[in-house]
Order: structure tokens, then C-alpha cells, then sequence
């Protein structure tokens, strides 16, 4: 695990006032999706709950950060996943499928290819958008970093299908 990623997450995740365990905190998940560039194509996620009926989680960006395009599908008798993602700090651009609004800057150049949605939706904090199944998404923080909060359907991220093939959860 790349300490210090998880260390940067941790000072914006303290810099945005939401509160966690010690036991939350030292669960944060470090997800680089296997591409090898973790600061620019990945996540710090910390899962706060997660049944077979919902998830709770709180997903840290660091800056201009983005968690790679993917779809959540059914699996093994569960529905696909429905998520709200809100921000409580810093911004985040969600690009979803519809009319383009999206600079190619904002698409990491060594994965353009596996990115199709273009139209961008910013979240400033107090915002959020619903992402109903099994619409393709991607997400990026501003320049500052983000802190969200994401709540969903039971959350089986291991069944996430990503664009992009080399990607590895």
C-alpha cells in the first residue's frame, strides 16, 4: 500500500471535519485498479457500512485525482447497484453518458481511449447525484481534492465492469 497516498487522503478526509473510527481509518482502502498510477487513476475509499441491502462509504480524491469508468451490474441474485454520491469538501466533477461538456484535459491521456462519458456534472460541497444502474460513470476531483460520501444499494465492487481491461480491483 502506497503510505503516502493514504496519508494525504487521511489530512484532507481530517481537513473536511467528517469523522471516523481509528479502526475506519486505518481500513482506508488505497485502490490504484492495478493501472500503475494510483495519484492520477485511483481512490481512497472507507467502507463506514456495507449489508447485503446497502453501503455506506466515504471516497477520497486527492487532487485532479479520477476513479476510473465503470458500470455497476446484477450479480449473483443482486440487483445492481444504485449509488448518491455527495461531496462534504472540495469539488468532483461526475461525467455520465449524454452531451459532451467535457474538456479532454480532464480525461487522464494514457487511458483516453477507455473513457466514454463526456458529459460532466460538478459537485460543489452539499451536492450530490443519483447514478441509477447500469449507467457508465467516472468521477475526478478538483484541484483541491474531494471528500464524498457515497450511499448504495448492497455494494459489490468486486463485479464493477470497467472500460478500461487492464483494470484490477
Amino acid at each position: 500500500m502506497d503510505t503516502s497516498l493514504r496519508d494525504e487522503a487521511l489530512r484532507l478526509l481530517d481537513a473536511s471535519g467528517f469523522v471516523c473510527s481509528r479502526d475506519e481509518r486505518d481500513n482506508m482502502e488505497v485502490a490504484g485498479f492495478g493501472l500503475g498510477c494510483p495519484r492520477q487513476e485511483g481512490a481512497q475509499i472507507l467502507t463506514l457500512a456495507s449489508t447485503d441491502r446497502l453501503a455506506l462509504k466515504v471516497i477520497v480524491l486527492l487532487p485532479n485525482q479520477t476513479e476510473p469508468e465503470h458500470r455497476h451490474v446484477s450479480h449473483g441474485g443482486h440487483d445492481a447497484k444504485q449509488e448518491i454520491l455527495r461531496v462534504i469538501s472540495g469539488e468532483m466533477d461526475v461525467y455520465l453518458e449524454g452531451t459532451g461538456n467535457t474538456a479532454e484535459d480532464d480525461i487522464p491521456v494514457d487511458s483516453r481511449a477507455y473513457y466514454t462519458c463526456r458529459h460532466k456534472v460538478h459537485l460543489a460541497p452539499g451536492e450530490q447525484v443519483l447514478i441509477d444502474p447500469p449507467a457508465p460513470h467516472w468521477f475526478r476531483a478538483g484541484a483541491a481534492g474531494c471528500v464524498a460520501l457515497c450511499v448504495s444499494t448492497a455494494a459489490l465492487d468486486g463485479t464493477d465492469q470497467f472500460t478500461d481491461p487492464n483494470v484490477r480491483r
